[in-house]
Protein backbone atom coordinates (compact mmCIF):
# COMPACT_ATOMS: atom_id res chain seq x y z
CA UNK A 1 0.00 0.00 0.00
CA UNK A 2 3.12 2.63 0.72
CA UNK A 3 4.46 1.57 -2.97
CA UNK A 4 1.05 2.26 -4.15
CA UNK A 5 0.85 5.31 -2.35
CA UNK A 6 4.03 6.92 -3.71
CA UNK A 7 3.89 5.53 -7.32
CA UNK A 8 0.06 7.51 -7.48
CA UNK A 9 1.48 10.75 -5.51
CA UNK A 10 -1.44 9.53 -2.39
CA UNK A 11 0.68 9.07 0.18
CA UNK A 12 -0.05 10.78 3.00
CA UNK A 13 -4.50 9.40 2.37
CA UNK A 14 -2.65 5.99 2.04
CA UNK A 15 -1.55 6.49 5.68
CA UNK A 16 -4.47 7.52 7.00
CA UNK A 17 -6.47 4.43 5.89
CA UNK A 18 -3.56 2.28 7.10
CA UNK A 19 -3.80 4.38 10.67
CA UNK A 20 -7.39 3.88 10.26
CA UNK A 21 -7.48 0.35 9.31
CA UNK A 22 -5.15 -0.42 12.65
CA UNK A 23 -7.07 1.09 14.90
CA UNK A 24 -10.67 -0.70 13.93
CA UNK A 25 -8.61 -3.83 13.92
CA UNK A 26 -7.18 -3.15 17.06
CA UNK A 27 -10.64 -2.67 18.77
CA UNK A 28 -12.62 -5.26 17.23
CA UNK A 29 -10.08 -8.04 18.28
CA UNK A 30 -10.02 -6.02 21.54
CA UNK A 31 -13.59 -7.14 21.92
CA UNK A 32 -13.50 -11.27 20.41
CA UNK A 33 -10.85 -11.43 23.23
CA UNK A 34 -12.67 -9.90 26.09
CA UNK A 35 -15.66 -11.91 25.42
CA UNK A 36 -13.59 -15.56 24.98
CA UNK A 37 -11.30 -14.47 27.82
CA UNK A 38 -13.81 -14.83 30.79
CA UNK A 39 -14.88 -18.45 29.72
CA UNK A 40 -11.54 -19.26 30.03
CA UNK A 41 -10.01 -17.68 33.29
CA UNK A 42 -13.40 -18.97 34.90
CA UNK A 43 -12.98 -22.54 33.62
CA UNK A 44 -9.25 -21.97 35.23
CA UNK A 45 -10.16 -20.91 38.21
CA UNK A 46 -13.23 -23.70 38.71
CA UNK A 47 -10.64 -26.32 37.99
CA UNK A 48 -8.01 -24.87 40.84
CA UNK A 49 -10.78 -25.29 43.31
CA UNK A 50 -12.36 -28.57 42.45
CA UNK A 51 -8.01 -29.56 42.81
CA UNK A 52 -8.28 -28.03 45.95
CA UNK A 53 -11.31 -28.92 48.12
CA UNK A 54 -10.50 -32.54 46.34
CA UNK A 55 -6.76 -33.03 47.18
CA UNK A 56 -6.59 -30.90 50.46
CA UNK A 57 -9.86 -29.75 52.69
CA UNK A 58 -12.26 -33.15 51.70
CA UNK A 59 -9.98 -36.42 52.42
CA UNK A 60 -9.71 -35.33 56.13
CA UNK A 61 -13.25 -34.40 57.00
CA UNK A 62 -14.66 -37.48 55.12
CA UNK A 63 -12.15 -39.87 56.91
CA UNK A 64 -13.21 -37.90 60.32
CA UNK A 65 -17.02 -38.76 59.69
CA UNK A 66 -16.60 -41.90 57.71
CA UNK A 67 -14.61 -43.33 60.99
CA UNK A 68 -18.21 -43.14 62.81
CA UNK A 69 -19.74 -45.69 60.61
CA UNK A 70 -23.21 -45.52 58.53
CA UNK A 71 -24.03 -45.91 54.99
CA UNK A 72 -22.16 -43.85 52.45
CA UNK A 73 -24.33 -42.02 49.46
CA UNK A 74 -23.73 -42.46 45.88
CA UNK A 75 -22.26 -38.79 45.38
CA UNK A 76 -20.10 -39.12 48.48
CA UNK A 77 -18.82 -42.45 46.85
CA UNK A 78 -18.02 -40.93 43.76
CA UNK A 79 -16.22 -37.45 45.14
CA UNK A 80 -14.54 -39.96 47.17
CA UNK A 81 -13.00 -42.09 44.26
CA UNK A 82 -12.54 -39.15 42.24
CA UNK A 83 -10.53 -37.61 45.53
CA UNK A 84 -8.10 -40.32 45.31
CA UNK A 85 -7.51 -40.70 41.84
CA UNK A 86 -6.35 -37.45 42.29
CA UNK A 87 -4.25 -38.01 45.12
CA UNK A 88 -2.56 -41.62 44.34
CA UNK A 89 -2.94 -41.11 40.10
CA UNK A 90 -2.12 -37.28 39.74
CA UNK A 91 0.81 -38.54 37.31
CA UNK A 92 -1.89 -39.94 35.12
CA UNK A 93 -3.42 -36.77 35.12
CA UNK A 94 -0.33 -34.73 34.16
CA UNK A 95 0.70 -37.05 31.55
CA UNK A 96 -2.91 -36.44 29.89
CA UNK A 97 -2.26 -32.63 30.05
CA UNK A 98 0.97 -33.12 28.45
CA UNK A 99 -0.26 -35.32 25.90
CA UNK A 100 -3.00 -33.02 24.49
CA UNK A 101 -0.40 -30.19 24.70
CA UNK A 102 1.76 -31.98 22.72
CA UNK A 103 -0.69 -33.50 19.58
CA UNK A 104 -2.19 -29.85 19.81
CA UNK A 105 1.57 -28.58 19.00
CA UNK A 106 1.80 -31.22 16.30
CA UNK A 107 -1.48 -30.20 14.81
CA UNK A 108 -0.55 -27.00 14.71
CA UNK A 109 2.68 -27.66 12.83
CA UNK A 110 1.44 -29.79 10.51
CA UNK A 111 -0.30 -27.79 7.17
CA UNK A 112 -3.13 -30.51 7.13
CA UNK A 113 -3.55 -30.50 11.18
CA UNK A 114 -3.53 -26.76 10.80
CA UNK A 115 -6.00 -26.44 8.11
CA UNK A 116 -8.65 -29.14 10.29
CA UNK A 117 -7.92 -26.77 13.72
CA UNK A 118 -8.80 -23.16 10.98
CA UNK A 119 -11.81 -25.43 10.29
CA UNK A 120 -13.37 -25.72 13.52
CA UNK A 121 -12.43 -22.81 14.56
CA UNK A 122 -15.04 -21.69 12.30
CA UNK A 123 -17.73 -24.47 12.47
CA UNK A 124 -17.57 -24.39 16.22
CA UNK A 125 -21.04 -23.47 18.03
CA UNK A 126 -21.33 -19.57 18.55
CA UNK A 127 -17.57 -18.90 18.96
CA UNK A 128 -17.14 -20.32 15.48
CA UNK A 129 -19.76 -17.54 13.87
CA UNK A 130 -18.06 -14.75 16.05
CA UNK A 131 -14.22 -16.02 14.52
CA UNK A 132 -16.15 -15.77 10.96
CA UNK A 133 -17.32 -12.12 11.21
CA UNK A 134 -14.56 -10.99 12.72
CA UNK A 135 -12.89 -12.68 9.88
CA UNK A 136 -15.08 -11.21 6.85
CA UNK A 137 -14.35 -7.68 8.79
CA UNK A 138 -10.87 -8.28 9.44
CA UNK A 139 -10.34 -9.48 5.18
CA UNK A 140 -12.58 -6.73 3.60
CA UNK A 141 -11.46 -3.77 5.60
CA UNK A 142 -7.90 -4.74 4.14
CA UNK A 143 -9.28 -5.45 -0.01
CA UNK A 144 -11.33 -1.89 1.01
CA UNK A 145 -7.93 -0.01 2.19
CA UNK A 146 -5.89 -1.48 -0.96
CA UNK A 147 -8.60 -0.67 -3.61
CA UNK A 148 -8.63 2.70 -2.14
CA UNK A 149 -4.71 2.80 -2.99
CA UNK A 150 -4.74 1.52 -6.60
CA UNK A 151 -3.66 -1.83 -5.47
CA UNK A 152 -4.03 -4.59 -8.00
CA UNK A 153 -6.97 -7.07 -7.51
CA UNK A 154 -4.96 -9.85 -8.11
CA UNK A 155 -2.09 -8.67 -5.31
CA UNK A 156 -5.01 -7.66 -2.72
CA UNK A 157 -6.29 -11.53 -2.85
CA UNK A 158 -2.72 -12.45 -2.30
CA UNK A 159 -1.83 -9.76 0.45
CA UNK A 160 -5.49 -11.00 2.05
CA UNK A 161 -5.02 -14.54 2.34
CA UNK A 162 -1.73 -14.02 4.22
CA UNK A 163 -3.93 -11.17 6.60
CA UNK A 164 -6.50 -13.75 7.23
CA UNK A 165 -4.36 -15.93 9.49
CA UNK A 166 -7.03 -18.95 8.79
CA UNK A 167 -6.05 -21.29 6.42
CA UNK A 168 -9.68 -21.79 5.18
CA UNK A 169 -10.24 -18.43 4.11
CA UNK A 170 -6.95 -18.24 2.69
CA UNK A 171 -7.66 -21.20 0.79
CA UNK A 172 -10.99 -19.60 -0.33
CA UNK A 173 -9.38 -16.07 -1.49
CA UNK A 174 -6.25 -18.11 -3.25
CA UNK A 175 -9.73 -20.05 -5.66
CA UNK A 176 -11.05 -16.64 -5.82
CA UNK A 177 -7.79 -15.12 -7.30
CA UNK A 178 -7.02 -18.13 -9.61
CA UNK A 179 -10.79 -17.80 -10.70
CA UNK A 180 -10.41 -14.38 -11.26
CA UNK A 181 -7.30 -14.97 -14.07
CA UNK A 182 -9.77 -17.07 -15.78
CA UNK A 183 -12.12 -14.36 -16.21
CA UNK A 184 -15.04 -14.54 -13.53
CA UNK A 185 -15.80 -11.55 -11.15
CA UNK A 186 -15.02 -11.30 -7.37
CA UNK A 187 -18.65 -11.60 -6.11
CA UNK A 188 -18.97 -14.85 -8.61
CA UNK A 189 -16.17 -16.65 -6.99
CA UNK A 190 -17.07 -15.73 -3.20
CA UNK A 191 -20.97 -16.74 -3.87
CA UNK A 192 -19.36 -20.02 -4.40
CA UNK A 193 -17.91 -20.59 -0.59
CA UNK A 194 -19.42 -21.10 2.23
CA UNK A 195 -17.21 -18.82 4.47
CA UNK A 196 -19.01 -15.46 2.84
CA UNK A 197 -22.60 -15.41 3.29
CA UNK A 198 -24.88 -14.20 0.28
CA UNK A 199 -24.38 -10.57 1.62
CA UNK A 200 -21.27 -10.13 0.69
CA UNK A 201 -21.36 -11.54 -2.45
CA UNK A 202 -24.52 -9.41 -3.38
CA UNK A 203 -22.83 -5.87 -1.99
CA UNK A 204 -19.55 -6.58 -4.02
CA UNK A 205 -21.10 -7.60 -7.01
CA UNK A 206 -23.16 -4.03 -6.47
CA UNK A 207 -20.00 -2.35 -5.93
CA UNK A 208 -18.72 -4.18 -9.18
CA UNK A 209 -21.65 -3.00 -11.21
CA UNK A 210 -21.53 0.80 -9.90
CA UNK A 211 -17.54 1.10 -10.06
CA UNK A 212 -17.78 1.80 -6.03
CA UNK A 213 -16.41 -1.25 -4.95
CA UNK A 214 -14.32 0.24 -2.09
CA UNK A 215 -17.04 1.69 -0.78
CA UNK A 216 -19.03 -1.48 -0.81
CA UNK A 217 -16.20 -3.45 0.95
CA UNK A 218 -16.04 -0.72 3.54
CA UNK A 219 -19.77 -0.95 4.32
CA UNK A 220 -19.20 -4.37 4.80
CA UNK A 221 -16.36 -3.99 6.95
CA UNK A 222 -18.55 -1.56 9.06
CA UNK A 223 -21.63 -4.29 9.26
CA UNK A 224 -19.14 -7.12 10.36
CA UNK A 225 -17.49 -5.28 12.70
CA UNK A 226 -20.91 -4.01 14.45
CA UNK A 227 -22.08 -7.71 14.40
CA UNK A 228 -18.72 -8.55 16.36
CA UNK A 229 -19.52 -5.64 18.60
CA UNK A 230 -22.64 -6.57 19.48
CA UNK A 231 -22.27 -10.53 19.49
CA UNK A 232 -19.46 -9.97 21.92
CA UNK A 233 -21.44 -7.94 24.23
CA UNK A 234 -23.92 -10.52 24.23
CA UNK A 235 -21.67 -13.23 24.74
CA UNK A 236 -20.08 -11.68 27.66
CA UNK A 237 -23.22 -10.94 29.18
CA UNK A 238 -24.78 -14.29 28.85
CA UNK A 239 -21.70 -16.29 29.63
CA UNK A 240 -20.64 -14.57 33.15
CA UNK A 241 -23.76 -15.96 35.12
CA UNK A 242 -23.57 -19.03 32.74
CA UNK A 243 -20.10 -20.13 33.50
CA UNK A 244 -20.57 -18.59 37.55
CA UNK A 245 -23.72 -21.32 37.98
CA UNK A 246 -21.94 -23.85 35.85
CA UNK A 247 -19.23 -23.45 38.96
CA UNK A 248 -22.06 -23.01 41.95
CA UNK A 249 -23.37 -26.46 40.95
CA UNK A 250 -20.03 -28.36 40.52
CA UNK A 251 -18.85 -26.74 43.89
CA UNK A 252 -22.43 -27.23 45.69
CA UNK A 253 -22.36 -31.30 44.44
CA UNK A 254 -19.00 -31.49 46.41
CA UNK A 255 -20.23 -30.01 49.32
CA UNK A 256 -23.41 -32.08 49.26
CA UNK A 257 -21.53 -34.99 49.09
CA UNK A 258 -19.72 -34.36 52.02
CA UNK A 259 -22.54 -33.19 54.07
CA UNK A 260 -24.80 -36.02 53.09
CA UNK A 261 -22.40 -38.52 55.55
CA UNK A 262 -23.11 -35.72 58.17
CA UNK A 263 -27.15 -36.28 57.87
CA UNK A 264 -26.78 -40.07 57.62
CA UNK A 265 -25.04 -39.81 61.58
CA UNK A 266 -27.46 -37.26 62.48
CA UNK A 267 -30.18 -39.71 61.61
CA UNK A 268 -28.51 -42.89 63.35
CA UNK A 269 -28.02 -40.68 66.17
Amino acid sequence: MVIAGETSGDLERVMDRLAVFYEKEHRIRGKVKSAMTYPIVVSIVAIIVVIILLTQVLPSLLNNLLSVGGEIPVPTKIVIAISDFLIEKWYICLMIVLLFVLIYVAIKRHPKGQYMFDLVKLKIPVFGVLNQKQMIARITRTMASQFSSSVPVLQILSMSAEVANNLVIAKVLKQSRESLRRGSSLSESFVQSWVFPKLVSHMIAIGEETGQLDLMLEKIADFYEEEVDQMATRLSAILEPLMIAILGIIVGFIVLAAMMPMFSIYENV
